[in-house]
């Protein structure tokens, strides 16, 4: 087929398509499936874990939060895909991360939250995973797995201005602080990366799309 006469694919198509496990220097890193339900949830109902991002959810809400993620990933347009991150030298997870295309209520007030179909990023760490360089790896490898493989021009970010561990590893990912395009509310602070500026290489090798992971 020509290239003229190829079919464009619509952006939540390429995304659903291509939904997949990769690998990184340290990480295996999965589309989340039904078994990391219990561990997903004891992030969202830790208070210390939850400090920076919302209140600590209940283990209800917990597992609707969840239920929804895994319902949102199976849908023709997802709005959350989340995957789980495990340490290869121990085969341990050790927390999760995803892209979400939310909805901000915020967004009627404020034109910054208007973020049409480019997604923010964000990840959850275990207590014990925290400290040690793990998010910029794993997190990086998402980013960089977004703008590779699903079409995904720039990555929003948005966090509680007193999150400095969050500026710190945002800094060594390269992400854009902006002072002069910051949200109304001065709790919160905002980043992006576009992808023409990501020069880094964390991943190791990509699964096949919608199969499980069986790469070290």
């Amino acid at each position: 087929m020509s290239k003229a006469k190829q079919q464009v694919l619509p952006p939540a198509t390429i995304i659903k398509n291509n939904i997949s496990a990769f690998s990184t220097k340290r990480f295996i890193i999965s589309p989340l499936v039904e078994e990391d339900k219990q561990l997903i949830c004891s992030l969202y109902t830790n208070k210390q874990i939850m400090l920076h991002i919302s209140p600590a959810l209940t283990p209800e809400k917990a597992e609707h939060s969840f239920d929804i993620m895994l319902r949102s990933m199976k849908k023709d347009v997802p709005r959350i895909i989340g995957w789980s991150i495990t340490v290869k030298a121990t085969g341990k997870k050790i927390g999760f991360q995803a892209l979400s295309w939310r909805k901000w209520p915020q967004a009627k007030t404020d034109p910054l939250f208007q973020t049409g179909d480019q997604p923010e990023v964000g990840i959850m760490l275990t207590e014990t995973a925290q400290g040690k360089g793990y998010a910029e790896e794993a997190m990086g490898a998402l980013m960089e797995f977004a703008y590779k493989h699903l079409a995904i021009a720039t990555i929003h970010l948005f966090y509680y201005q007193t999150h400095s561990v969050t500026k710190r590893f945002l800094k060594k990912l390269g992400c854009t602080l902006d002072m002069n395009n910051q949200p109304l509310d001065p709790l919160i602070e905002y980043q992006y990366v576009n992808q023409n500026h990501w020069r880094k290489n964390l991943i190791e090798k990509v699964a096949a799309p919608v199969e499980e992971a069986n790469i070290k």
